[in-house]
């Protein structure tokens, strides 16, 4: 077997003379001895995360400008109606959400396209008492601001080389957020998790 010499050649240059030079398994074993000596680079994450930490402690901060995790903490009881209006919000505020889902069930599900259809209409037909409405207001801008934050953290876990020990601590900042917005327990909103 021939020897590879310190300047190797690029495994293209092998490949150019390999029909000349070398007899194919020579070629095999001088490409596989090549990139032994030449691993090819994994893609790193960024070293510097930064810039991520930066983005979701300003998200964090406006989150707690925007509002109060006393009030939030407070809803913990949701009457039926708000029930409803928790769990179709999404498509009550978008017509295209509502297009999307009428259309998934008019595919799927051809029976329960009138029951969905007469089910959104009742939750519209519901008139929330102040005290619900509050709530509703309340919780669900509160939801929408806490969805970027979650995804940031997910985000810097998963493309950074962040330390374990920062990350710790930001997800536990994160989550004292999202548990004063809370999770759904049936008519129970718990704020621990």
């Amino acid at each position: 077997m021939t020897e590879m010499p310190k300047n190797s050649p690029t495994p293209e240059e092998i490949s150019q003379t390999a029909s000349i030079a070398y007899p194919a398994a020579e070629h095999s074993i001088l490409v596989v001895m090549y990139f032994q000596r030449h691993p090819v680079p994994e893609a790193e994450a960024p070293n510097d995360y930064a810039p991520e930490v930066e983005k979701l402690e300003q998200l964090m901060t406006e989150f707690e400008a925007n509002h109060s995790l006393a009030e939030l903490s407070a809803i913990t009881d949701l009457s039926d109606d708000l029930v409803q209006m928790f769990n179709y919000a999404d498509v009550l505020e978008d017509n295209g959400k509502l297009e999307s889902a009428i259309r998934c069930f008019e595919l799927n599900n051809p029976a329960y396209v009138e029951t969905y259809k007469a089910k959104i209409a009742a939750v519209r037909a519901i008139s929330l008492s102040p005290e619900d409405a509050r709530k509703f207001e309340i919780r669900r801008a509160a939801m929408k601001d806490a969805g970027p934050i979650a995804d940031q953290v997910e985000k810097i876990r998963k493309e950074t080389k962040i330390p374990a020990q920062e990350l710790e601590v930001l997800q536990g900042k994160c989550r004292r957020l999202l548990n004063a917005v809370g999770y759904y327990r049936g008519k129970t909103i718990t704020h621990s998790r």
